[in-house]
């Protein structure tokens, strides 16, 4: 029972973990609005736990107002 609780713990905390590295490595690129094509950098506090499919991500642009897609782009590509 006790060998249990700490592996989940484990799988927890390593969950975390990637949760926030993938955030952070987000953070480092470019995100364009799909509605009016504007670049965003967002904090990676922002952008952890955001719906998202391979590079595109569901946020509100601060731009247009609305809720939409943005495609995450390496900054300078």
């Amino acid at each position: 029972m006790d060998i249990t609780i700490l592996i989940c713990a484990f799988a927890l905390i390593l969950a975390a973990m990637l949760v926030i590295w993938q955030a952070k490595a987000l953070a480092r690129c470019d995100l364009i609005c799909k509605s009016c094509g504007t670049k965003q950098n967002l904090p990676w506090k922002r952008l952890v736990f955001r719906t998202h499919v391979g590079n595109d991500w569901q946020l509100y642009c601060s731009v247009c107002g609305r809720k939409t897609w943005f495609t995450a782009r390496k900054r300078g590509q």
